[in-house]
């Protein structure tokens, strides 16, 4: 078994041929070749020690000087810290070389935050933001090159055949398995239930 860091350095040094789930950037499409057509949709979510009250939901304020797990070699590090920046506050980003070892971490209060991939199964955590929904795709070597060929030839072709295919298996092996985290409320929210104990719900 390899982290997720080591396959894309094993896919960079041609020591593998093929890894999946990968985001396309501009640094990692000068040492390896992206499939034109994205093999499905991902997102990243914020969590944070299942009954710690400190963080309301989407309240950037309350993320203002903590420290943040993220997978070693993940694009979500780059793309919360281009989150932060937009909303003025600052984190502390400590890296794991798994996403199992950034969660030890949170468990043992070591750190106040874990980034943390949608599809990922977890429980008794709060979720306290979603961000970063984009593509992934499949990536080839650049040392296999008729593999590549190939391979983006098949993605293309499945992508033609079943425009669905990707939700489909996200449906199939995702959807209904993974565990959500648990709900957490904005400000706004907490302050309105606290005022109303009975709330009455419509729906169709």
């Amino acid at each position: 078994p390899a982290t997720f860091d080591q396959c894309i350095e094993m896919l960079k040094d041609g020591d593998v041929d093929i890894v999946g789930g990968l985001v396309n950037t501009a640094d990692r499409a000068q040492v390896m070749d992206f499939t034109d057509a994205p093999s499905g949709y991902a997102g990243d979510r914020l969590v944070a020690r299942g009954g710690d009250k400190r963080f309301p939901y989407g309240e950037f304020s309350a993320f203002d000087g903590k420290t943040v797990g993220v997978m070693k070699g993940a694009v979500a590090e780059q793309d919360l810290q281009a989150l932060c920046k937009k909303h003025n506050i600052s984190v502390n980003i400590v890296s794991a070389k798994t996403i199992d070892k950034a969660f030890e971490m949170l468990d043992a209060k070591k750190i106040d935050l874990v980034v943390v991939a949608r599809s990922i199964n977890i429980s008794g955590y709060n979720e306290v933001l979603s961000f970063s929904q984009k593509p992934f795709y499949f990536a080839a070597s650049k040392e296999s090159p008729e593999i590549y060929k190939q391979l983006n030839y098949a993605v293309g072709q499945i992508e033609d055949l079943n425009e669905h295919f990707d939700s489909d298996l996200a449906s199939k092996y995702f959807d209904s398995k993974t565990k959500a985290a648990d709900i957490s409320f904005t400000s706004a929210e907490q302050k309105y239930m606290a005022s109303h104990k009975q709330i009455s719900v419509g729906y169709d």
